[in-house]
């Protein structure tokens, strides 16, 4: 049974906390908690298109691939395996805003859909197009006709100690005239990432023997500028050349993903 006093204590309790309620110190967080899920309704709402436009999607991805496989025979279109082709269905569902992600998923889509190439299409790729940004996949669109490309890095040293730390890194041109964003971090990370993937990868230790392999990355003005910036006595900054290979694996996912049948 309940102790009276109990109950007087409860309902004293119960009453601060309804008058802490109209402190406007409270007011204002409940306030902004109340905000809360309008600013997440905000946030997500451009997203809401995609699920409901996704029949519209679905539609559009059709057209897109009658285009791809306007070349080939009808009697040469098959069923693609469900587990390349409904992961790719999903995904470019969500990129049709994007103009170079859609490009990869149809031509990995048409290709399943041809009995003499569809064995060549790995569900790795889906995989791999997922995870690249519109500018990764113009980057990726030179490697068809080049399959090496020169990097440098520039790095400080201390000469006593002999510690050193990279000022520079994977440094290239090729994404100047072809990516949206154009800045050296943005293109150390494409590079990062494109390695990471497999898609490429980065020869440290050797560098490309033509002549002027190298001439349009150390005369650009950030490579230009770094080397002219006045260092302590005992300290230095050094050039070191490398390059980049597209790798087999990377080649296998050109000719599926961005060469069109």
């Amino acid at each position: 049974m309940l102790d009276p006093d109990d109950i007087h204590e409860a309902a004293n309790i119960a009453g601060k906390v309804y008058d802490d309620g109209l402190h406007p110190a409270v007011q204002e967080i409940g306030k902004t908690l109340a905000l809360l899920p309008q600013a997440v309704n905000a946030a997500l709402a451009p997203l809401q298109i995609w699920i409901v436009n996704k029949e519209y999607n679905v539609e559009e991805t059709k057209k897109l691939l009658e285009q791809k496989l306007s070349r080939v025979g009808a009697e040469h279109i098959v069923t693609p395996d469900a587990y390349v082709a409904v992961p790719a269905m999903q995904a470019i569902s969500y990129s049709m805003d994007s103009k170079e992600l859609r490009n990869l998923y149809a031509n990995l889509l048409a290709r399943s859909m041809v009995d003499t190439e569809k064995d060549k299409v790995h569900p790795a790729f889906v995989e791999i197009i997922k995870q690249l940004t519109p500018d990764e996949a113009r980057l990726i669109k030179l490697f068809v006709s080049h399959g090496t490309f020169p990097l440098i890095d520039i790095k400080r040293f201390w000469d006593k100690s002999g510690h050193f730390v990279s000022n520079l890194r994977n440094f290239t041109t090729i994404a100047d005239k072809i990516c949206e964003k154009t800045s050296y971090s943005d293109i150390e990370r494409y590079i990062d990432n494109l390695s990471r993937l497999r898609i490429i990868e980065i020869e440290e230790d050797g560098h490309i023997a033509a002549k002027d392999a190298y001439k349009a990355l150390e005369s650009n003005s950030l490579v230009v500028n770094l080397m002219k910036e006045k260092l302590a006595e005992d300290e230095h900054r050094e050039i070191f050349r490398k390059y980049f290979v597209v790798t087999a694996f990377g080649h296998e996912f050109v000719d599926i993903c961005v060469k069109d049948l």
